[in-house]
């Protein structure tokens, strides 16, 4: 389906699909939080528009339009605006809100709207994303992104290629569309049985750290436990069927055509 980011203002707009990796995640022992495959689905379900030069923001805690001033790095004079490439960084709105006003357009198909966020699982201290859904199948006109300085007095650092913006398609109306209900699991034998599995399998490692302290009689209670895995195999937890639909990476596409807009990897 096309999806087209049309620029204006002759300047660069960088956008790049959503990457899987994370500082934190990368940090966790042994790289464990990618072991949650849905945490790095989550980062690549999308893309990123991108900070091209290194800011500071800085909130007084008033609701006064004045009251966020944008300091590039490097310089110690205050802004009310701050202009970098194809984006512009204001603080207008007042009450610790700032806004990325970004020099493109950007038009999804017939009936879908565009979710806008900060990026899925990156941290900023002091400051909040906000979240946006906008129909944008129809506006002739750029949507702006926003965040919430939660600590006065505080600068807070935007570094060159850090993610101030979020986005992906979604069709219109589909959440109206579901039929929400409340059910009891003994309503489903099979599916009471494979949570039953899975959640042993959730227990195993907890059931070994415990081991020391467990008598030789009861270990071989653990012999038909075996480690989890079936999520991120694809697998139902008792091993006897795939998903076949399972995935476990994307291959989200760059916005690429002979226009200044950047093609980020990954």
């Amino acid at each position: 389906m096309k999806f087209t980011a049309y620029t204006f203002g002759g300047q660069d707009v960088r956008i790049r699909p959503g990457r899987q990796r994370r500082e934190w995640m990368n940090d966790t022992p042994k790289s464990f939080a990618y072991r949650c495959l849905p945490l790095s689905m989550a980062n690549m379900h999308g893309w990123e528009l991108v900070v091209q030069e290194p800011f500071d923001i800085l909130w007084d805690g008033s609701s006064e339009a004045d009251g966020v001033q944008i300091i590039p790095v490097g310089q110690e004079e205050k802004q009310d605006k701050f202009s970098m490439g194809g984006v512009d960084v204001y603080g207008w709105f007042g009450s610790g809100i700032v806004t990325f006003y970004t020099r493109a357009i950007f038009e999804t198909p017939d009936d879908y709207n565009l979710w806008v966020t900060g990026a899925p699982n990156f941290f900023k201290a002091g400051i909040q994303p906000l979240s946006a859904l906008v129909e944008t199948d129809w506006m002739p006109y750029t949507f702006t992104m926003n965040w919430k300085v939660t600590r006065s007095e505080q600068r807070i650092r935007f570094e060159e290629g850090d993610p101030y913006c979020f986005f992906f398609p979604v069709p219109r109306g589909d959440v109206e569309k579901m039929d929400p209900q409340m059910r009891s699991l003994q309503e489903e034998p099979e599916m009471k049985c494979q949570h039953r599995k899975g959640k042993l399998q959730r227990e195993f490692a907890q059931k070994v750290r415990a081991i020391k302290d467990v008598k030789d009689e009861q270990i071989e209670n653990l012999h038909d436990i075996k480690p989890q895995g079936w999520y991120m195999k694809g697998k139902y937890p008792d091993g006897e069927k795939d998903f076949p639909d399972h995935q476990k990476t994307l291959d989200v596409s760059s916005f690429s055509d002979d226009t200044s807009i950047e093609n980020g990897g990954r």
